[in-house]
């Protein structure tokens, strides 16, 4: 339920069944998403995270216990988040708690998973509706960072933040391109970026 819920309907690269569409999203992204090119240019975010993940560390109580589960997810999640959207994403804490909350549902058993031709199983855990519920807030932020991507991009100028281009402007250019052998949508843009920050 959650590949076709959360992830639109598994246009995602973990959970899209294997096919045409599986290979071309692979080659996108181990060409244009995560080349050397793209990794090394977010060296600086990473070590800007790490530094913020330090400091956080080292102004804490000694003498209270640390939670690094939670401080190396917050640090996993703000450096995909800023090689993801740049700098125009002034909603990445509020994008992280959705999913974070996205997660928690699907954690869980659901017996619907377990016997998905009973469509009437979806219905009775009300699971189905929550996800639905979910995706939609996550929605809402993640078409506001694409739109304004959108519009920066008409504006001649990239949203990464050395001004190089972050993985939204890369899904935008080849969008605009039309090479592509599948027509991208946003779902797909949001697919992969779920994606990403899902398996951290």
């Amino acid at each position: 339920m959650m590949g076709k819920i959360i992830c639109y309907n598994c246009k995602d690269i973990a959970f899209s069944p294997y096919g045409d569409y599986w290979r071309h999203m692979r080659k996108l992204t181990v060409l244009e998403l995560l080349s050397a090119r793209m990794v090394k240019s977010f060296s600086p975010i990473r070590q800007d995270e790490l530094s913020n993940l330090l400091s956080s560390i080292g102004s804490m109580d000694l003498d209270l216990p640390i939670n690094l589960d939670e401080k190396l997810l917050r640090f996993m999640n703000a450096a995909t988040c800023r090689s993801a959207f740049g700098k125009v994403c002034k909603d990445h804490n509020e994008l992280i708690t959705l999913i974070h909350q996205a997660q928690s549902l699907s954690g869980g058993f659901e017996l619907a998973d377990l016997f998905p031709s009973k469509k009437f199983l979806h219905g009775i855990s009300g699971m189905e509706s929550k996800l639905m519920k979910a995706r939609n807030n996550i929605d809402a932020v993640l078409d506001n960072i694409i739109n304004v991507h959108r519009e920066n991009r008409a504006n001649g100028s990239c949203n990464g933040e050395s001004g190089a281009e972050d993985l939204i402007d890369v899904f935008l250019r080849v969008m605009e391109s039309g090479e592509f052998p599948v027509p991208l949508t946003n779902d797909n843009v949001k697919a992969v970026i779920l994606c990403a920050q899902t398996l951290n």
